[in-house]
C-alpha cells in the first residue's frame, strides 16, 4: 500500500524526532495573527487550501476515483455545516454530508476545503483503498492499494513524504 503524508511544511526543518521547528501557521483560526514578522491573511490561507485540494485532485485523477464515501463524520462547530463558509471571498456549500453519504470527486474536494476549514473532520475512503485523512496542525495524509510514487503527486509549495497515516486502521478503510 501506497501511503503519503502531504504538506506545507519543508521537511529539511524537521528536527531529529521529525518535529517541525519555524513557527509557522497550522490553522484557518491565525488569521490575522503574525508569523516570523508577517500577518497571515486569508488570502494566504486560500492558496495553500488550493493546494491540498490540488494534490488531491491529481492523486484521484491519476487513480481514477469517481466518487469517495464519508466515513467518521464529526461537526466541528455549532449550526448547520451546509452553511456557506466565507474566506478570501472563496464561497463554499455542500447542500447535506452525512455518514456514510458517497461523494463525487467535485463533492470530495470540496468536503476536503471544510475539512482544512476545521469545520467538520472525516475520512473520506473509495475503492481500492484509496483514503483521504486529516490531521491536526494541517496535514493530509492519502494512500490507495495502487502503486502510485510522490513524484507523481508532486506540486510547487506542497511537500508529498512517504509516510503511514495515523489515522489508518485496516479494519475501518
Amino acid at each position: 500500500m501506497a501511503q503519503f503524508r502531504v504538506t506545507k511544511y519543508n521537511p529539511r526543518y524537521r528536527d531529529a524526532s521529525g518535529a517541525y521547528r519555524p513557527d509557522e501557521w497550522t490553522s484557518i483560526s491565525e488569521i490575522g495573527r503574525n508569523f516570523d514578522g508577517v500577518v497571515f491573511t486569508g488570502t494566504d490561507y486560500v492558496r495553500a487550501e488550493k493546494q491540498y485540494v490540488a494534490v488531491a485532485d491529481r492523486f484521484l485523477s491519476l487513480l481514477r476515483v469517481e466518487t469517495l464515501t464519508v466515513v467518521g463524520l464529526e461537526a466541528r462547530l455549532g449550526g448547520s455545516i451546509a452553511d456557506l463558509v466565507s474566506v478570501g471571498r472563496r464561497f463554499l456549500a455542500l447542500t447535506s454530508i452525512e455518514e456514510g453519504a458517497r461523494l463525487r470527486k467535485q463533492e470530495a474536494l470540496v468536503c476536503m476545503r471544510y475539512i482544512l476549514r476545521e469545520l467538520l473532520w472525516c475520512k473520506l475512503v473509495g475503492d481500492d483503498g484509496v483514503f483521504f485523512h486529516f490531521g491536526y496542525d494541517y496535514y493530509m495524509y492519502l494512500g490507495c492499494d495502487a502503486d502510485v510514487s510522490k513524484d507523481q503527486l508532486e506540486m510547487p509549495g506542497m511537500f508529498i513524504e512517504p509516510f503511514q497515516s495515523p489515522y489508518f486502521y485496516d479494519d475501518e478503510d
